[in-house]
């Protein structure tokens, strides 16, 4: 085997890894948060992340049934669904064009069922009632869509940049070595 031939193979034996890799069908949807929060007339900035992960890559209106994951990390509420305690947690997400644009369910507090967060669309209500002598506190906030390289793009990068350093290599052998003849 060639030197140029094993170069050859090195290269395109990642880049097959990479579609079968690729052939995996979860697809992880990351989310940033950015509104507004209030409690007893002072207000404060609700920011945070969400992450969704379905066992599918394909387009669609999906239930609980296809979300791996649901994972809110903010400064108003966090919580991990499925982890999230024995109140259930329905939820729809529609995927198109590879992209998640609406997220509609409501999610129920664990220690305070009157804890309610509602996702719609590609925005969150939250609301939690007067309880143990706290006032009540309520939110709004829009879900923006994190912009994550699809596998395919990685593919062709890794590829790409391969071929370029096989290309590379062979030049630099491919040149004869020249030397004058005055000396």
């Amino acid at each position: 085997m060639s030197a140029r031939s094993r170069m050859a193979a090195l290269v395109l034996v990642p880049a097959v890894l990479c579609v079968h890799a690729s052939a995996r069908a979860d697809a992880t949807y990351e989310f940033s948060l950015s509104g507004e929060a209030e409690q007893a007339g002072h207000s404060w900035a609700w920011t945070g992340t969400l992450a969704i992960v379905l066992d599918t890559g394909g387009d669609g209106l999906f239930d609980n049934s296809h979300i791996l994951s649901f994972d809110m990390n903010s400064t108003v509420s966090t919580f991990d669904w499925p982890d999230s305690g024995p109140i259930p947690f329905i939820v729809f997400v529609n995927v198109a064009g590879g992209r998640m644009n609406s997220v509609s369910g409501l999610h129920y507090g664990a220690l305070d069922p009157e804890e309610t967060m509602d996702f719609t669309g590609l925005a969150v209500h939250y609301d939690q009632p007067l309880i143990y002598k706290s006032a009540e506190t309520v939110g709004d906030a829009i879900l923006i869509p994190l912009a994550v390289p699809e596998p395919r793009a990685w593919q062709m990068l890794l590829l790409g940049l391969g071929l370029v350093a096989a290309g590379g290599g062979a030049r630099r052998r491919a040149k004869p070595a020249h030397r004058s003849a005055s000396h």
